[in-house]
């Protein structure tokens, strides 16, 4: 019988009434990243992709504040141009979540809006004239020296109420080399601060974050796994999945990796898969992928999550641990397998994985 379409999206789990009822597991992990942050440790969290590290950030940020902490979501468009240029982004980022008014002090219901609104509201300057901030859509800082004592200023003003700020910072898997010289060159200017960072990054990026001088910045480091098979079925039974009797199968499938948990379900829910459909398409994909190595079945894996990819990719090419030249060829030969079929997209040629192959996402067009 076809289940009905469910809450099965692709999306994170949000700090709502409503998804707090969805978030399944990492009890361990969460309590491993709140006492870190209590003790002032920076916390670096690795996860393959969909994993569920924004979701768990979501909930840090949701938990955090009952625990003294005063937690500011970070997600960085593009690569810092330099130092000055990374303490403006954690200082927009404070200002930001001053705005959300979730940030309360004093232990009354006034949001902290001092230090902030001044910033926000107005240009200033320093005692010798010099411009401290640009106010407006796009804020920049305009000058080294100045975006040390902006962002220590602010530090400081929520500092007032006995509350230490969070830094959660989401998804470092891009511009990783910017970040590493940042979070490196500031590394012991930021532990100087009254603030403690999370970051999660994919488990390609551990390499670059682990090495020095940034390595020695993060004082826990926070493996996020798959689900078990207890945590896949309450998930899906959590989000009014119907085929209760496949959980089995998508689990073994996923890997219990959340977010192709959800892909299959939701294959499943929507009648594109039946259930023989699903149980052969798995069987098949085990028996192709014990003709190939470990580059060979990160890349299927991958570029079936994603429905397309490029040997561009820097993500990919993390995760296959690979140069771009070599992933080139891989993903010929397994064009020549008629595993993959190719589609030229401006200056770049996107890889897929055939009809016959695909598993998560359907075959793309």
């Amino acid at each position: 019988m076809r289940s009905k379409a469910c809450n099965l999206s692709n999306r994170p789990l949000f700090p709502t009434q409503s998804d707090r009822a969805l978030f399944v597991d990492r009890e361990a992990e969460i309590e491993q990243i709140v006492e870190s942050m209590k003790s002032g440790y920076n916390v670096l969290v690795l996860g393959q992709r969909g994993a569920g590290k924004t979701s768990l950030l979501y909930r840090i940020y949701d938990i955090a504040p009952s625990m003294g902490l005063s937690p500011v979501p970070c997600r960085f468009w593009k690569p810092p141009r330099d130092h000055s240029d990374f303490l403006g982004m954690l200082i927009q980022a404070l200002i930001s979540e001053s705005d959300s008014h979730k940030h309360y002090v004093r232990g009354t219901a006034e949001p902290t809006r001092g230090v902030f609104g001044t910033l926000r509201d107005s240009a200033r300057t320093d005692a010798v004239g010099g411009p401290l901030y640009q106010t407006g859509k796009n804020m920049e800082i305009t000058n080294g020296p100045y975006s040390y004592r902006a962002l220590e200023t602010l530090l400081d003003e929520l500092a007032k109420g006995g509350r230490r700020v969070a830094f959660l910072v989401d998804n470092l898997s891009e511009s990783l080399e910017h970040f590493r010289r940042a979070f490196g060159g500031l590394r012991d200017y930021l532990w100087s601060l009254r603030t403690s960072f999370v970051v999660t990054a994919d488990f390609s990026a551990r390499e670059i974050l682990v090495a020095p001088p940034v390595g020695s910045f993060f004082e826990t480091t926070v493996t996020l796994s798959g689900f078990n098979r207890r945590d896949t079925e309450r998930a899906l039974r959590l989000r009014g999945f119907g085929d209760m009797e496949l959980t089995g199968e998508i689990h073994t499938a996923s890997s219990g990796n959340p977010l192709i948990v959800m892909m299959l379900a939701r294959r499943v829910a929507l009648g594109e898969l039946s259930g023989d459909e699903l149980r052969t398409k798995i069987v098949r994909r085990a028996r192709l992928l014990e003709e190939f190595g470990p580059v060979e079945r990160a890349v299927i894996a991958y570029v079936d999550e994603l429905g397309a990819a490029s040997a561009s990719d820097t993500t990919l090419q993390g995760s296959a641990g690979v140069s771009r030249t070599r992933l080139v060829q891989v993903l010929k030969e397994l064009e020549a397998e008629d595993i993959m079929k190719s589609r030229r997209r401006g200056k770049r040629v996107y890889y897929s994985l055939t009809s016959e192959w695909e598993l998560y996402r359907g075959a793309a067009e």
